[in-house]
């Protein structure tokens, strides 16, 4: 059972992978965005190193009661991101929050994250361990959906 669930994975994830792979040749020069909500990178325990914290970037600490804030991530794509702070400013009276990320930088944070759920996939499918395995397996697809909401988009 667990070296059929350990192959299975890995094939999912090779399908997964190559059906995101992006082409390197594009020219970058042109100046494309896609604005994307916070909710999309996944928990702020792995997204906040790339597009910051989960509440207003004008306040200094976390607020003690939960609460929903309206965090738009900008990606852009070629060197214009002058032209993103421009089209989308930050205005704290009117809490629009907006958080800039280069295509590239979001590319890379992706596959590293993706890297890095399908070791725990592997690790998982060794051991057996099925709810470890489907968390591992919403976390992977979810990182592929935002992959192609950017592709898409650009």
């Amino acid at each position: 059972m667990n070296k059929c669930c350990y192959t299975l994975c890995i094939l999912l994830s090779l399908i997964c992978l190559t059906s995101c792979a992006t082409n390197e040749k594009e020219d970058l020069s042109n100046f494309k965005l896609v604005v994307l909500e916070y909710k999309d990178f996944g928990a702020p325990q792995s997204s906040s190193l790339l597009i910051g914290k989960h509440f207003y970037q004008w306040i200094e600490h976390r607020p003690h009661e939960p609460q929903t804030y309206n965090i738009k991530i900008v990606i852009y794509k070629g060197n214009n991101l002058a032209s993103a702070l421009e089209r989308f400013p930050v205005n704290m009276k009117e809490k629009l929050d907006y958080r800039y990320v280069s295509y590239a930088d979001a590319m890379v944070w992706a596959n590293n994250k993706i890297t890095r759920v399908q070791k725990s996939i592997e690790k998982s499918a060794i051991h057996g361990d099925m709810d470890l395995l489907l968390y591992d397996f919403s976390i992977l697809e979810s990182t592929y959906q935002l992959l192609l909401k950017i592709e898409k988009a650009m």
